[in-house]
């Protein structure tokens, strides 16, 4: 399989483009670079590894939940280049991606729960529960935005006496009345992660057509602030 991965879903922007057992990959932390940089960085990845983008068998991009600004963007960016280059999309969940970041570092043993949590702002929480299967995080949950109260009810009575690895900033953010074992805070979901999941969905035929490529934010437009002059500003 080669294919070029994006994910913006936090402040932390990356690509990735794998070719076999080789990846190449790209980040950007310039804050609000998301827009401006994101394209030169694919072009300098192709380039470097030598592809046109026609060449790839599919593009894999993160559709959040997280970011508003960050989602629009890649995912704007993923559907102009797919559609240009005649390319399916596969996509994958930006807390699967932080969940497989836990294993990228070597902080999720096989077997293990990882719970990943985001700070979504007005007192709530992006999360989702994940299970270590091999090399693979596999989804136990749908992803959730919850209070940290109402994610603890309904966490709690998923794990019975089983112990998660607590990754994201949103257990910075919030404290959930929860047993858990905190690990590296500050790792965040790369493209090389979404790379990773996308790898098995794609020998599935989990391609999708460009268009029907949509944002995963959990939360309507009351997610909306209002400044001075009027227009809706997206976090």
């Amino acid at each position: 399989m080669a294919s070029l991965a994006i994910e913006t879903s936090a402040d932390l922007c990356s690509v990735a483009l794998g070719m076999g057992d080789e990846v190449l990959e790209r980040r950007i932390t310039e804050p609000r670079g998301h827009n401006r940089l994101l394209l030169p960085a694919i072009h300098e990845l192709l380039a470097e590894g030598g592809y046109r983008l026609e060449q790839l068998d599919a593009l894999a991009v993160g559709v959040g939940p997280g970011s508003f600004t960050g989602l629009r963007i890649g995912i704007g960016v993923a559907q102009g280049l797919a559609f240009g280059a005649g390319l399916g999309v596969i996509p994958v969940s930006s807390l699967a991606a932080l969940a497989q970041a836990g294993v990228r570092a070597g902080v999720v043993a096989d077997a293990e729960l990882v719970l990943p949590a985001v700070d979504a702002r007005m007192g709530q929480l992006y999360w989702g529960l994940y299970r270590r299967q091999g090399a693979l995080v596999v989804a136990l949950s749908e992803d959730c935005l919850d209070s940290p109260a109402a994610m603890a009810q309904v966490v709690a009575a998923l794990l019975g006496k089983q112990l998660p690895a607590a990754l994201g900033n949103g257990w910075q953010a919030a404290s959930p009345d929860l047993p858990v074992r905190p690990v590296k805070q500050e790792l965040a979901a790369l493209a090389v992660d979404v790379l990773r999941l996308a790898e098995p969905l794609w020998a599935a035929g989990a391609l999708i057509s460009p268009e029907h490529l949509e944002p995963r934010y959990l939360r309507g437009s009351d997610h909306w602030t209002r400044q001075g002059d009027g227009k809706g500003v997206l976090t």
